[in-house]
């Protein structure tokens, strides 16, 4: 069995993303980067060292719906005879774009709301709907090929079995094959800090899901599988995979019991536990972060969130 082949595209928010490439009498990609010159050009030429252009891939695999793993499927179509191949929970963000970017954004916003004081909010405005549309496209519904969220997908010849892995977003898939033991795991199992992007719900009224908890527990799902290697959607790949899930695992207990303590000693202030947890790391991301401790300490039982003075205030439950 021979392993995919790391190609690295660059994306507008000067990271890189994995595309893998399985190369064989059907040529693969899982993921595609997002769409922009700078990512179709490291896309054509990659290809090219492997003797492979555009128009001989046969099928692209979307592990989940973020501008750096879709949004240069479309692309990929119009120079390609390519199937675009993605999950039902993907699907609406195929073919109906801009209304699932104003559905998360309005359940982010509702979510910031209950948490950040008014004059804060501005400061977190960097979800624009627009910056997104102008790297991703909607993929033709004649070009896409609908699997579920669990079941096999064939990959070169192969089953691989579809694992549903909710947390960085709401329709992330991970792909295992259980005679070699990898796993293509998408943004889920990376060796960087996990981001919970937060997701409005399936049905109305689309309210913000749990993410981080979410993503939690989707690394116990992932502990339950036999994993002998990685190959994720960003970093190269790795063989530690559980010392990677308890490191990360870890990470998340370890910051939520820090939020914890100083809700304990007093700090109500959504802010002010931001600037405690992250120093100097004021950012969208450490935003979702607290967010998901803060959710995570709610489902345990741990504090509350009330108004108080017109503010929102965040309580410890004395027990």
């Amino acid at each position: 069995m021979i392993e995919p082949i790391r190609l690295e595209l660059p994306t507008f928010e000067n990271l890189s993303v994995n595309v893998w490439l399985f190369k064989g009498e059907e040529n693969i990609l899982i993921d595609c980067g997002e769409r922009s010159d700078a990512s179709w050009s490291a896309l054509v030429s990659q290809l090219a060292l492997h003797d492979l252009k555009i128009s001989d891939i046969s099928k692209v695999i979307i592990t989940h719906a973020h501008y750096d793993h879709i949004g240069m499927a479309q692309r990929i179509t119009e120079e390609s005879d390519a199937t675009i191949w993605i999950s039902e929970m993907v699907l609406a963000w195929a073919v109906n774009l801009e209304m699932m970017l104003e559905r998360r954004a309005a359940a982010i916003q509702t979510i910031f709301q209950r948490y950040i004081e008014k004059e804060e909010l501005s400061n977190f405005d960097e979800f624009s709907n627009k910056i997104i549309l102008e790297f991703w496209q909607e993929i033709p519904k004649d070009r896409l090929h609908v699997f579920p969220m669990t079941g096999k997908i064939d990959i070169n010849g192969l089953d691989w079995d579809v694992i549903y892995t909710p947390g960085h977003c709401l329709n992330q898939t991970c792909f295992y094959e259980q005679n070699s033991g990898w796993l293509l795991s998408a943004d889920m199992l990376l060796p960087m800090i996990p981001l919970p992007i937060i997701d409005a719900s399936r049905e109305a009224p689309y309210e913000g899901v749990k993410s981080l908890l979410m993503h939690y527990e989707s690394y116990d799902i992932l502990s339950k599988i036999k994993i002998t290697k990685v190959f994720p959607g960003h970093t190269a790949a790795f063989e530690n995979a559980n010392e990677m899930i308890d490191k990360q695992k870890n990470r998340i207990i370890q910051k939520k019991e820090k939020c914890f303590k100083l809700i304990e000693d007093g700090m109500n202030n959504f802010m002010d536990l931001i600037y405690s947890i992250y120093p100097n790391k004021i950012s969208i991301a450490t935003v979702l972060m607290v967010v998901g401790f803060i959710e995570i300490l709610d489902e345990e039982g741990k504090i509350t969130v009330r108004l108080k003075n017109d503010k929102p205030s965040i309580e410890s439950i004395k027990t």
